[in-house]
Protein backbone atom coordinates (compact mmCIF):
# COMPACT_ATOMS: atom_id res chain seq x y z
CA UNK A 1 0.00 0.00 0.00
CA UNK A 2 3.13 2.40 0.52
CA UNK A 3 3.47 2.83 -3.24
CA UNK A 4 0.19 3.62 -4.12
CA UNK A 5 0.43 6.38 -1.39
CA UNK A 6 3.72 7.36 -2.74
CA UNK A 7 1.78 7.77 -6.44
CA UNK A 8 -1.13 9.68 -4.79
CA UNK A 9 1.25 11.89 -3.71
CA UNK A 10 2.62 12.48 -6.81
CA UNK A 11 -1.03 12.96 -8.82
CA UNK A 12 -1.09 16.57 -8.39
CA UNK A 13 2.36 17.14 -8.97
CA UNK A 14 2.03 15.74 -12.23
CA UNK A 15 -1.00 17.10 -12.87
CA UNK A 16 -0.34 20.59 -11.81
CA UNK A 17 2.63 20.49 -14.27
CA UNK A 18 0.90 19.25 -17.36
CA UNK A 19 -1.66 21.80 -16.66
CA UNK A 20 1.00 24.40 -15.84
CA UNK A 21 2.92 23.82 -19.54
CA UNK A 22 -0.45 24.50 -21.36
CA UNK A 23 -0.38 27.86 -20.64
CA UNK A 24 0.75 30.68 -22.57
CA UNK A 25 4.44 31.75 -21.80
CA UNK A 26 6.56 34.76 -21.84
CA UNK A 27 8.02 33.79 -25.21
CA UNK A 28 4.69 33.57 -27.02
CA UNK A 29 3.73 35.93 -29.68
CA UNK A 30 1.03 38.61 -28.44
CA UNK A 31 -2.23 38.12 -30.66
CA UNK A 32 -3.53 41.21 -28.65
CA UNK A 33 -0.43 43.33 -30.18
CA UNK A 34 -1.07 41.87 -33.47
CA UNK A 35 -4.60 43.00 -34.04
CA UNK A 36 -3.64 46.27 -32.57
CA UNK A 37 -1.08 46.64 -34.90
CA UNK A 38 -2.99 45.92 -37.90
CA UNK A 39 -6.15 47.93 -36.38
CA UNK A 40 -5.22 51.00 -38.99
CA UNK A 41 -4.97 49.00 -41.71
CA UNK A 42 -8.04 46.42 -41.26
CA UNK A 43 -9.99 49.64 -40.91
CA UNK A 44 -8.79 51.09 -44.47
CA UNK A 45 -9.78 47.73 -45.28
CA UNK A 46 -13.25 47.65 -44.35
CA UNK A 47 -14.13 51.13 -45.58
CA UNK A 48 -12.61 50.41 -48.89
CA UNK A 49 -14.27 47.49 -49.03
CA UNK A 50 -17.42 49.30 -48.38
CA UNK A 51 -16.44 51.36 -51.26
CA UNK A 52 -16.24 48.97 -53.70
CA UNK A 53 -19.98 47.39 -53.01
CA UNK A 54 -21.36 50.95 -53.30
CA UNK A 55 -19.71 51.30 -56.86
CA UNK A 56 -21.28 47.79 -57.30
CA UNK A 57 -24.58 48.65 -56.54
CA UNK A 58 -26.69 50.62 -59.04
CA UNK A 59 -28.95 51.78 -56.19
CA UNK A 60 -26.43 52.83 -53.76
CA UNK A 61 -26.57 56.67 -52.86
CA UNK A 62 -22.93 57.60 -54.64
CA UNK A 63 -24.83 56.03 -57.77
CA UNK A 64 -28.03 57.90 -57.40
CA UNK A 65 -25.97 60.93 -56.50
CA UNK A 66 -24.51 60.45 -59.78
CA UNK A 67 -27.82 59.68 -61.94
CA UNK A 68 -29.38 63.31 -60.39
CA UNK A 69 -26.17 64.92 -61.23
CA UNK A 70 -26.32 64.33 -64.68
CA UNK A 71 -29.93 64.73 -65.04
CA UNK A 72 -29.15 68.57 -63.55
CA UNK A 73 -26.67 68.96 -66.24
CA UNK A 74 -28.71 67.36 -68.60
CA UNK A 75 -31.79 69.91 -67.71
CA UNK A 76 -29.17 72.89 -67.87
CA UNK A 77 -28.13 71.84 -71.17
CA UNK A 78 -31.21 71.91 -72.55
CA UNK A 79 -32.17 75.19 -71.01
CA UNK A 80 -29.23 76.51 -73.04
CA UNK A 81 -30.53 75.23 -75.81
CA UNK A 82 -33.80 76.28 -75.53
CA UNK A 83 -33.00 80.27 -75.01
CA UNK A 84 -30.42 79.95 -78.23
CA UNK A 85 -33.57 78.11 -80.12
CA UNK A 86 -35.74 81.39 -79.11
CA UNK A 87 -32.62 83.84 -79.70
CA UNK A 88 -32.49 82.15 -83.08
CA UNK A 89 -36.25 82.26 -83.74
CA UNK A 90 -36.31 85.99 -83.23
CA UNK A 91 -33.87 86.55 -85.30
CA UNK A 92 -35.05 84.78 -88.42
CA UNK A 93 -38.07 85.62 -87.52
CA UNK A 94 -39.53 81.87 -86.97
CA UNK A 95 -43.17 81.27 -85.86
CA UNK A 96 -43.84 80.81 -82.17
CA UNK A 97 -44.77 77.43 -83.53
CA UNK A 98 -41.36 76.19 -85.16
CA UNK A 99 -39.69 78.22 -81.95
CA UNK A 100 -41.32 75.60 -79.22
CA UNK A 101 -40.53 72.38 -81.40
CA UNK A 102 -37.03 72.92 -81.57
CA UNK A 103 -36.97 73.82 -78.05
CA UNK A 104 -38.28 70.58 -76.95
CA UNK A 105 -35.86 69.00 -79.72
CA UNK A 106 -33.56 70.24 -78.33
CA UNK A 107 -34.77 69.29 -74.59
CA UNK A 108 -35.39 66.00 -75.28
CA UNK A 109 -31.66 65.55 -77.03
CA UNK A 110 -29.84 66.62 -74.07
CA UNK A 111 -31.95 64.56 -71.65
CA UNK A 112 -31.79 61.57 -74.23
CA UNK A 113 -27.91 60.90 -73.51
CA UNK A 114 -28.67 61.06 -69.38
CA UNK A 115 -29.65 56.97 -69.63
CA UNK A 116 -26.90 56.28 -71.65
CA UNK A 117 -23.91 58.20 -69.99
CA UNK A 118 -25.44 56.61 -66.73
CA UNK A 119 -25.01 53.26 -67.86
CA UNK A 120 -21.76 53.68 -69.17
CA UNK A 121 -20.74 55.37 -65.78
CA UNK A 122 -22.29 52.35 -63.81
CA UNK A 123 -19.88 49.95 -66.26
CA UNK A 124 -16.56 51.99 -64.98
CA UNK A 125 -17.31 52.59 -61.62
CA UNK A 126 -18.60 48.67 -61.25
CA UNK A 127 -15.29 47.73 -62.82
CA UNK A 128 -13.27 49.99 -60.26
CA UNK A 129 -15.40 48.39 -57.44
CA UNK A 130 -14.22 44.76 -58.83
CA UNK A 131 -10.62 46.15 -58.72
CA UNK A 132 -11.29 47.51 -55.49
CA UNK A 133 -12.31 44.48 -54.02
CA UNK A 134 -9.94 42.22 -55.42
CA UNK A 135 -6.96 44.41 -53.84
CA UNK A 136 -8.55 44.41 -50.12
CA UNK A 137 -9.40 40.87 -50.16
CA UNK A 138 -5.33 40.69 -51.19
CA UNK A 139 -4.74 42.28 -48.11
CA UNK A 140 -7.27 41.40 -45.81
CA UNK A 141 -5.68 37.53 -46.60
CA UNK A 142 -2.39 38.91 -45.52
CA UNK A 143 -3.70 40.37 -41.84
CA UNK A 144 -5.37 37.32 -41.35
CA UNK A 145 -2.56 34.96 -42.29
CA UNK A 146 -0.51 37.32 -39.46
CA UNK A 147 -3.12 36.27 -37.14
CA UNK A 148 -3.06 32.42 -38.39
CA UNK A 149 0.99 32.00 -38.39
CA UNK A 150 0.76 33.94 -34.72
CA UNK A 151 -1.79 31.20 -33.16
CA UNK A 152 0.10 28.50 -34.66
CA UNK A 153 3.36 29.43 -33.54
CA UNK A 154 2.05 29.61 -29.98
CA UNK A 155 0.01 26.50 -30.36
CA UNK A 156 3.12 24.47 -31.41
CA UNK A 157 5.02 26.18 -28.49
CA UNK A 158 2.57 24.90 -26.26
CA UNK A 159 2.81 21.75 -27.23
CA UNK A 160 6.51 21.66 -27.07
CA UNK A 161 6.43 22.55 -23.84
CA UNK A 162 3.78 20.01 -22.79
CA UNK A 163 5.70 17.57 -24.21
CA UNK A 164 8.65 18.27 -22.87
CA UNK A 165 6.78 18.79 -19.17
CA UNK A 166 5.27 15.15 -19.59
CA UNK A 167 8.53 13.98 -20.76
CA UNK A 168 10.09 15.34 -17.50
CA UNK A 169 8.03 14.16 -15.07
CA UNK A 170 8.26 10.60 -16.79
CA UNK A 171 11.85 10.65 -16.35
CA UNK A 172 11.44 11.79 -12.50
CA UNK A 173 9.43 9.63 -12.15
CA UNK A 174 11.25 6.50 -13.27
CA UNK A 175 14.25 7.28 -11.63
CA UNK A 176 12.70 7.58 -8.27
CA UNK A 177 11.16 4.68 -8.67
CA UNK A 178 14.21 2.30 -9.38
CA UNK A 179 13.83 -0.90 -7.45
CA UNK A 180 16.32 -0.91 -4.25
CA UNK A 181 16.30 3.31 -4.07
CA UNK A 182 12.48 3.26 -3.39
CA UNK A 183 11.39 3.16 -0.06
CA UNK A 184 7.97 1.87 -0.93
CA UNK A 185 9.20 -1.18 -4.04
CA UNK A 186 11.64 -2.08 -0.80
CA UNK A 187 8.81 -2.06 1.61
CA UNK A 188 6.96 -4.52 -0.75
CA UNK A 189 9.80 -6.72 -1.64
CA UNK A 190 10.56 -7.44 2.48
CA UNK A 191 6.42 -8.37 2.51
CA UNK A 192 6.68 -10.21 0.05
CA UNK A 193 9.68 -12.18 1.12
CA UNK A 194 8.40 -11.97 5.08
CA UNK A 195 5.26 -14.29 3.66
CA UNK A 196 7.33 -17.10 1.92
CA UNK A 197 9.25 -17.49 5.03
CA UNK A 198 6.05 -18.28 6.90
Amino acid sequence: MAILATLGAMAPTILGGLLGASTPGSEEIDENKIAASQQRTQGLIDENLGLSRQLRDPQSAINMQMRNLLNQNAMNQGSQISNQMQKLGSMTNMSPGQIAMQQRMGMNSAMGGVNQNFLNALQKRFSQGTGIMGQMTGLQQGLDENMGNAYLSNLNMRNQDSQNAFSGLLQGGMAGFKIGESDAFSDIFSNLFKGEGK
